[in-house]
């Protein structure tokens, strides 16, 4: 495990406890690949979401699931399946061998799909779903009783190739609505091909891509 021992301070433990089961909805999962995301060093080096010492940090993570809680019914020891963590549980941090965390955080993972890559999904899907869904509730919110964008109203995303972007692309044209993203010349096929109207942003000022987007 890469384990905060103190204050700003990692070691990596070769022998660290194997997790407990502690209610019958939880599930064990042995880690395979890990996704990297700017709070796993920011909470170390800033001092924020580290209740105690040690503790383990890594807020997603793809791995087979190694023991599950006898009340578990959607996954099963030996499945691929994908997480998306938080910071109150020790036992849940990602950047561990085996990682323990309640049914409702647990994905299948298609036999498609890489673990590096599922590894990836969580952070910046589950962003792109609170912006969308929680604060703009766009059409097709599964919560949302009114949209602040109309039914095939347009909505803008600036930076539609990053990983973020590229979710909210789909969430948005999932929606119905039509989605304007800014992207550069290299990654507009990949904004298009999800289904955005892009406008280049390569050798323009910030008010001739607004001009732009505003034909």
């Amino acid at each position: 495990a890469l384990v905060v021992v103190e204050s700003k301070k990692y070691e990596v433990l070769e022998s660290f406890p194997y997790p407990t089961v502690q209610t019958q909805k939880e599930v064990i999962i042995r880690t395979r690949a890990v996704g990297l995301n700017p709070i796993d060093w920011k909470s170390v080096d800033y001092g924020f979401c580290l209740p105690e010492f040690p503790w383990v940090t890594g807020r997603e993570m793809a791995g087979v699931v190694e023991e599950v809680g006898s009340e578990v019914t959607d996954v099963k020891v030996g499945q691929k399946v994908w997480t998306s963590t938080y910071y109150r549980d020790r036992r849940a941090g990602c950047f561990q061998k085996f990682v323990t965390v309640p049914e409702h955080t647990v994905v299948p993972v298609p036999s498609n799909l890489s673990f590096e890559s599922a590894s990836c999904l969580g952070v910046a899907g589950l962003t792109a779903a609170m912006a969308l869904w929680k604060w703009l509730q766009v059409p097709g919110s599964p919560t949302a009783e009114t949209h602040t964008i109309p039914d095939e109203g347009y909505l803008l995303i600036w930076g539609g190739s990053t990983i973020t972007g590229q979710f909210a692309i789909q969430i948005a044209v999932a929606g119905g609505l039509k989605v304007i993203a800014v992207t550069s010349e290299k990654t507009k096929p990949l904004a298009e091909c999800l289904g955005a109207q892009v406008v280049t942003r390569d050798g323009k000022s910030g008010d001739e891509i607004v001009a732009e987007i505003r034909e």
